[in-house]
């Protein structure tokens, strides 16, 4: 085998990664070569190598804060990191494929001159696709239409896009409003953060009166005035003075009451029926 080797001509071929080395003819030897200048370079870097801690919280500062302050961080050396590719000449869709980002964020970083800060809107700033609605809303509210599935309905006869349960938070807050106001009348809407605002001086809320039932006017008449409370005793000065034949109720009344106290005392204080 070895004299028809020496036989063959000597040709030129092309070293592949792909080939095993043994397939080459290479030894052991270039192994061992190998593994000796990767030591020479240095330790391999590797998660393990890590801190666990490359960021330590400085003291007097808040956890929320610092760990704002660690995203920020690592944003800003993403920012560096596409300025940095973008100034060597790669595509955005290569920039976003090598750092694993989007090619919105890489866009944006791409056209920033300086670091694009990240803008938290306040309270009151973000927009609702309801907002267009409210002072209708508020307006039919104002004029007695409180039902949710008929304003949901003209609402949306008017272009609203959004959802029945959006619309049902904001009825909600609305009649938690009305009923602290006492009037939906003194309601206003803040055209500049659609916020319902109660005004500060408030009117006197409507008092509720009921009628008094005739029941409980036939056991004022025939209580014994000395056994009354100081309301009850005015309910009565009340009957006696809306008319003149409730006054002589009162005092039939009365007498009748006597009578029975007088007749069957022992009934009155046991609490047994005289009939």
């Amino acid at each position: 085998m070895d004299r028809k080797q020496d036989c063959l001509p000597e040709i030129e071929e092309r070293a592949s990664d792909a080939i095993p080395a043994r397939a080459r003819g290479i030894k052991d030897q270039g192994i061992h070569q190998m593994a000796e200048l990767l030591a020479e370079s240095g330790p391999e870097k590797h998660y393990k190598n890590r801190s666990a801690f490359p960021n330590k919280q400085p003291e007097g500062m808040r956890y929320d804060e610092f760990q704002k302050q660690v995203r920020r961080d690592k944003r800003t050396a993403r920012y560096e990191e596409v300025r940095t590719l973008v100034e060597q000449g790669f595509s955005l869709r290569t920039i976003a494929r090598k750092l694993h980002l989007a090619r919105a964020t890489v866009s944006k970083f791409a056209q920033a001159e300086e670091y694009p800060e990240m803008h938290h809107p306040k309270r009151g700033e973000k927009r609702s696709i309801l907002d267009p609605y409210k002072p209708y809303l508020l307006e039919r509210w104002q004029h007695g239409c409180t039902n949710g599935v008929q304003l949901y309905d003209e609402i949306k006869a008017r272009g609203y896009p959004g959802s029945a349960p959006l619309l049902g938070m904001f009825l909600a807050e609305l009649r938690r409003k009305h009923q602290e106001a006492g009037s939906a009348s003194v309601l206003t809407l803040d055209t500049a953060t659609q916020v319902l605002e109660i005004p500060t001086s408030l009117p006197p809320k409507p008092r509720i009166t009921r009628r008094m039932s005739g029941t409980r006017a036939s056991w004022l008449c025939v209580s014994q005035p000395d056994k009354l409370d100081e309301k009850q005793q005015k309910s009565v000065e009340q009957i006696k003075a809306a008319h003149l034949d409730l006054e002589t109720a009162y005092q039939l009344g009365q007498v009748f009451g006597l009578v029975l106290i007088l007749s069957e005392p022992a009934c009155f204080t046991t609490g047994q029926s005289i009939i």
